[in-house]
C-alpha cells in the first residue's frame, strides 16, 4: 500500500501566489526593495529560507518578529482569497475510505497550515501535520519527508510525495520516495526534470495516476 505525503501550499491550498506575495510588504517596511519574481525562484523553501536569502543579499538584520509579522501579512491576505484545488476534497475523501495513510508535510510554520487547512476544510482529512521548523533542514534537505514517514510508522521507501516546488521534489527524491509532481507552480517538463516521477495537471487525474510506476 502507498503511503502519501502531501505538501501544502500549492498542492493541498491554491496559496503561493498568496504566500509568496505576504513577503511584499513585509520586507518593503524593512527597506528592502524586490519582486514577486524573485521571491518565488524559493517556492517550496522555509520562511526562514527566504529571510536567510535577503539577508545575505542586503546585509540586514532583520528582527525575529519579521516571521510573525510576514506570517499575519498571509493570513490577512488569505482570509478571503485562500481556496483549494477542484476535486481534490473528492480524492482526499476517497483515499480515506480506501484506508491509504496519509500526512502533511510543509515549509510552513504550523500555526499556517492549520489555517491553511481549516480556511479550505481539509484538516479533518489529515492526523498527522509536520513543519519544517521541526527538523534541522528544510527542503531540499530530505528531513522534513523522513519525519513524516516516521510519524506513519512507515519506510520512506513505501512512501509517495506530492509536490508542486522543484526543492520538494528533490527532498522527497534525497529521502528516497516516489514524488509525484501538481503543476500549479512550474510545468510538467521543469517537474519532470527535478525528478519527478509522475505529473499531474488537475486533480481528476490523481487517482489514476497512484497506480502507474
Amino acid at each position: 500500500m502507498q503511503n502519501l505525503i502531501f505538501d501544502c501550499d500549492g498542492v493541498l491550498v491554491d496559496s503561493e501566489h498568496l504566500s509568496c506575495g505576504a513577503w511584499l510588504p513585509v520586507l518593503a517596511r524593512y527597506g528592502v526593495e524586490t519582486n514577486l519574481s524573485e521571491i518565488e525562484t524559493m517556492i517550496g523553501k522555509s520562511d526562514q529560507a527566504v529571510l536567510d536569502h535577503f539577508t545575505r543579499k542586503t546585509g540586514t538584520r532583520f528582527p525575529t518578529e519579521i516571521l510573525t509579522e510576514r506570517q499575519h501579512e498571509y493570513f490577512r491576505q488569505a482570509q478571503e482569497n485562500l481556496q483549494s484545488f477542484p476535486g481534490l476534497a473528492e480524492v482526499l475523501t476517497t483515499l480515506g475510505q480506501r484506508g491509504i495513510p496519509r500526512a502533511v508535510a510543509s515549509s510552513g510554520h504550523p500555526d499556517k497550515i492549520r489555517f491553511s487547512l481549516d480556511r479550505v476544510g481539509l484538516r479533518s482529512h489529515f492526523d498527522i501535520v509536520c513543519s519544517a521548523v521541526e527538523v534541522a533542514e528544510g527542503k531540499p534537505a530530505p528531513d522534513l519527508f523522513l519525519l513524516a514517514a516516521r510519524r506513519l510508522g512507515v519506510e520512506p521507501a513505501t512512501c509517495t510525495v506530492v509536490e508542486d516546488s522543484i526543492f520538494g521534489i528533490e527532498a522527497a527524491l534525497r529521502a528516497g520516495m516516489q514524488a509525484i509532481g501538481f503543476t500549479s507552480s512550474y510545468s510538467a517538463a521543469v517537474l519532470h526534470e527535478a525528478g519527478a516521477h509522475r505529473v499531474f495537471s488537475t486533480y481528476d487525474e490523481f487517482l489514476n495516476l497512484l497506480h502507474k510506476r
